[in-house]
């Protein structure tokens, strides 16, 4: 019953956007959409079936991976997380933002050590750039590790030789402490 109404969400979903012949859409399409309804409605577990099954045919579409990865968050299942990332960062080892999410899964996951690895790598990827600096404190900050996030904030003004480097995210983090 519930995969049925979830049916017809999907197809109705279809016909708003304009779609009226549904031969016509991809099947992977109307499994994305239907995955995205389950989603919404909170059930994690049926929008991840969905998800791995576009996924399992077409991996390097980047919205479906998020897709997983962000069901496998919701649902706690941080192994298959970490797994996941760790496949495409095989791929892609200097992607800074799938390094600074690790890092966040890790710390989900109770594994600091892991984290702080996972966010040195990423540091290490552009150790001259600022950005690199703010996409690993930022990540800290997600995950409510602020004092970790402060050293970074200190250490990128340290290395890239610029006292003044951060002061209103230094401060911010300053006043929450």
């Amino acid at each position: 019953m519930k995969l049925n109404f979830c049916y017809l969400i999907a197809i109705f979903m279809i016909f708003l956007t304009g779609e009226r012949d549904l031969a016509q859409i991809p099947q992977s399409d109307v499994k994305f959409r239907l995955a995205q309804s389950y989603e919404q409605t909170g059930d994690y577990e049926s929008a991840l079936k969905l998800y791995l099954e576009i996924f399992t045919k077409d991996s390097t579409n980047e919205i479906v991976f998020d897709a997983v990865r962000r069901m496998y968050v919701q649902l706690k299942r941080y192994d298959e997380a970490i797994d996941i990332i760790n496949r495409k960062l095989f791929r892609t080892p200097n992607d800074l933002n799938l390094l600074a999410q690790l890092g966040n899964i890790y710390v989900r996951n109770s594994q600091e050590s892991k984290a702080i690895e996972a966010w040195e790598r990423a540091i290490n990827i552009m150790p001259r750039n600022e950005i690199s600096y703010r996409i690993v404190a930022q990540s800290m900050i997600e995950s409510r590790m602020f004092e970790q996030a402060i050293g970074t904030y200190k250490r990128a003004r340290t290395e890239l030789k610029n006292p003044s480097l951060f002061i209103n995210e230094l401060a911010s983090l300053y006043s929450n402490l």
